[in-house]
């Protein structure tokens, strides 16, 4: 995991990278290509200090919530991939297998070579200077380094891997003491109450229905376990909607609409 990923991305160096790619572009991507080059170099950003509201120049990071920051990010670090990481990103042998994925700030490398395993750990504890990428090493897990712990499960962008088995599934460790209802957000401005729901529950009950988490590696038992848990969150959050949107209010719910609208996520 890259220690603060926004913050340190140089701009310098983004932008020299943006001024590469242009090369193989066409004429209007260019262009576009430019204005963000632009708006790199001359960044502002405003904080609120008592009534006042100042401008300040921004030097260094991308800054959080802007919608182009993601695409940035995803843009640098791949550069640093390409150009600092690539002799991970291949094996070295067809006797070598080895897994290399990159998710946003999140790394993961596989290897039924120990050496290039510890080899990637060293990488990574140095770190790229010229990108002001570190890595923490807190959240760094591995299981080569004490062979009497038993590391079984591997954390990787919201999934767990079970090395033992080879199943995926997703990681809801951060659900066990956590308040579903502090959770949900409730801009409804544009929206009834009702359709607000509807939107809401059918996209919980789809965030984590993908491919990877019910592929065939995965046992029956899994497979059933990972459903069951979605769709049990999926019924909580729902509970915390009409009992905040609705129930609090006085209201009611038709039971024929509660019905219709549960049957549509589980169709999920």
């Amino acid at each position: 995991d890259i220690s603060d990923a926004f913050g340190s991305v140089r701009l310098s160096k983004l932008c020299k990278i943006i001024q590469g790619i242009r090369r193989n572009l066409y004429s209007d991507d260019k262009e576009e290509s430019e204005h963000i080059v632009r708006m790199l170099y001359l960044h502002t950003g405003t904080h609120q200090v008592g009534g006042k509201d100042p401008t300040y120049s921004i030097q260094r990071g991308l800054l959080q919530g802007d919608p182009l920051s993601p695409v940035l990010s995803d843009i640098y670090y791949g550069d640093m991939v390409s150009v600092r990481m690539v002799q991970f990103t291949k094996s070295p042998n067809q006797d070598t297998v080895e897994i290399f994925l990159r998710g946003a700030d999140d790394f993961i490398f596989v290897s039924t070579d120990k050496g290039r395993i510890q080899s990637f750990r060293e990488s990574l504890g140095r770190g790229f200077p010229e990108y002001n990428c570190t890595f923490k090493t807190s959240k760094t897990a591995t299981n080569i380094l004490d062979s009497t712990k038993k590391e079984h499960f591997i954390k990787f962008c919201g999934a767990l891997i079970d090395v033992r088995t080879k199943e995926i599934f997703p990681d809801y460790s951060g659900y066990r003491e956590t308040n579903v209802f502090s959770l949900q957000s409730w801009d409804q401005k544009a929206r009834k109450p009702g359709d607000f729901i509807k939107m809401r529950f059918l996209l919980f009950c789809n965030i984590r229905q993908t491919r990877l988490f019910y592929g065939p590696y995965n046992s029956r038992r899994r497979l059933l376990t990972t459903l069951a848990a979605n769709l049990s969150l999926s019924l909580r959050r729902l509970t915390c909607m009409l009992d905040t949107l609705v129930w609090s209010r006085g209201r009611k719910v038709r039971g024929r609409w509660l019905w219709k609208l549960i049957l549509a996520g589980f169709r999920y």
